[in-house]
């Protein structure tokens, strides 16, 4: 049952209602915002709320809405006179007799009195550690008196020996003296059942991690211990060999509490170790501390692409680590797979928070297409190993083909005396720009016989493909000397045998003769190759298989060269 201020339950139903049971709940209504007196065209303030009524019938939640109005506070003489806003204490200070740790003295009563002229409100009371302060004061109407009890009840941490206990009630209110403290002071006494240490500090503990520290307990008196509860909360979870419940920790005889920091988030985590036995009245506790600490190790970029690379050459690429958590990164290692290789790791095993470093990774293609890898780096965070892709492609050495009527040889048949042709194409490969040359050389030279290429010269970009032709010609024309000389001398021999008939036969035989100088003239007589009588400067190609070869070589970058092989057949003409 709860209700909002300035509505206050006075009395309350119990935890049960029996069958046609009814119980009675009295409310007061006490305003903070009150009006002076003599202010009568102040405006009064209506305040509201609701009273809150949860149980197990079906109708739970059951809400009541209240209302209440400010009105002016009021004094009888003089009319003008502001309100007076005042308690006072019983006592100002409380001093108790020596008390063992987990016992409770016997209860000291301080009473707050309203002395003012208006109704005051107690908002706040609260001790320290070591005593407990019980009953509520929250309106005090005028002329009214409302006490509040105090006990002494020293923890563990402050009766590890016998000595005095200091603190103080702290009181605070809508008075004129909004915050009043009563001092407080007892005697401390060790609890006959000791826990050392009672204060565990953890330090810094990763996240996923756990650090364990233990608490000694003794049965300091001649009875045994009996076990109620042990207990721990937030972070820390407990272990040991001490008794469970139900079970005694023999006269002198002591057990260990193991307590385990695991935290589950980072920053200040505490909590309280809790040892209720039948020794004391109250649990006996230790404090406990730790603070969570994250190590977050951050990679970029994930994974690494070094494109193309030529075979027999390698590139090299960084990745960057940084440690963006609260812990120190430690036992930093790195491993590739693959054709990747670590070239350079951090200088550093450690990283410590806000810090980082960079590695280096390099690509060597062993063989071309694409080549997978992988970079795994490990460390103390709570992520590792962390794996990187590494991708890459191996390409090979830049390069040039010659092709010829679409393979690497061709062989074409021509009549002597006509042009063979044959259709060259010149492709750069994986990336080669630059100007080829092309050259024809004889392997099996055919006599009288030409090449020649058209264009000589091919200039390529990335793979272009440039086309050329290369022609043999199965005739040649003789030069004027040449003929000259060439035609004495042929007349002579060729005229010989005519020169021989008419000195022997006389004008009978010039028939014959003439004949037989057509048959020379024919066969080419003196000469090396076919003469045709209509035009005796030509010379052609006798007939047979010939051979020659035609290289393309770059002129710039990597030297680079390639040849196909022209086949050429001459056949006679007839």
């Amino acid at each position: 049952m709860t209700s909002e201020w300035p509505f206050l339950s006075t009395t309350t139903c119990g935890t049960a209602l029996a069958a046609n049971e009814s119980c009675t709940v009295t409310l007061a209504y006490s305003p903070l915002n009150q009006i002076a007196a003599g202010t009568p065209s102040a405006p009064f303030n209506t305040d509201g709320g609701t009273l809150v009524i949860e149980s197990d019938a079906a109708s739970s939640p059951d809400l009541i809405e209240l209302t209440g109005t400010v009105t002016p506070a009021t004094v009888a003489v003089p009319s003008n006179t502001a309100p007076l806003f005042a308690y006072t204490v019983s006592q100002g200070s409380l001093v108790f007799a020596a008390t063992a740790g987990g016992n409770v003295s016997a209860a000291q009563t301080v009473t707050l009195s309203n002395t003012g002229t208006s109704t005051l409100h107690i908002l706040r009371t609260a001790t320290t550690a070591d005593f407990q302060v019980t009953g509520t004061c929250p309106v005090l109407v005028l002329g009214a008196s409302c006490p509040l009890n105090v006990v002494f009840t020293p923890q563990a941490s402050s009766s590890q020996t016998t000595g005095p206990v200091i603190g103080a009630l702290e009181i605070a209110s809508d008075s004129s003296s909004s915050l009043d403290f009563i001092s407080l002071t007892g005697t401390a006494r060790p609890p006959t059942l000791s826990l050392a240490p009672v204060v565990l500090d953890f330090g810094s503990v990763l996240i996923g991690g756990s650090s364990t520290l233990s608490i000694r307990l003794t049965n300091g008196s001649n009875n045994p211990a009996v076990f109620h509860r042990i207990s721990a909360g937030g972070d820390f979870t407990l272990g040991g060999d001490c008794p469970s419940p139900g079970a005694s920790l023999a006269s002198m005889a002591s057990c260990t509490i193991a307590v385990i920091f695991k935290p589950s988030q980072a920053g200040s985590r505490t909590g309280t170790v809790s040892v209720a036995t039948s020794l004391s009245t109250l649990p006996l506790t230790a404090n406990l501390s730790g603070v969570g600490t994250e190590s977050h190790l951050e990679v970029s970029p994930l994974g690494l692409s070094f494109g193309d690379v030529v075979l027999g050459h390698s590139t090299s690429l960084t990745v960057s680590l940084k440690n963006t958590g609260t812990a120190l990164v430690s036992r930093l290692a790195f491993a590739a797979t693959g054709d990747y290789t670590v070239t350079q790791p951090c200088g550093v095993t450690a990283l410590a928070p806000g810090l980082g470093c960079s590695v280096t990774v390099s690509f060597a293609p062993s063989a071309a297409g694409v080549r997978q890898g992988q970079l795994t780096v490990t460390s103390s965070d709570a992520n590792s190993p962390l794996n990187l892709t590494l991708s890459g492609n191996g390409t090979p050495a830049a390069a040039i083909t010659l092709t010829v009527d679409g393979g690497n040889a061709s062989t074409v048949k021509v009549v002597s005396g006509k042009p063979a042709s044959f259709h060259l194409s010149v492709t750069s490969q994986y990336g080669y720009t630059g100007t080829v040359i092309l050259n024809c050389t004889p392997v099996h030279a055919a006599q009288y016989a030409a090449c020649s290429l058209l264009p000589s010269s091919i200039t390529l970009s990335n793979g272009a493909v440039q086309s050329s032709v290369a022609t043999l010609n199965t005739v040649t024309e003789t030069t004027v000397s040449q003929r000259r000389t060439s035609n004495r001398g042929e007349f002579a021999l060729c005229v010989l045998p005519l020169g021989v008939f008419f000195l022997r036969r006389g004008r009978g035989v010039l028939a014959i003769a003439l004949i037989a100088l057509t048959t020379l003239f024919a066969a080419g007589c003196g000469s090396g190759g076919t003469v045709i009588l209509g035009d005796p400067s030509l010379r052609y190609t006798p007939a047979g298989s010939y051979q020659y070869q035609v290289t393309a070589t770059s002129t710039t970058g990597t030297p680079l060269s390639t040849t196909v092989t022209l086949n050429l057949t001459v056949t006679a003409q007839q």
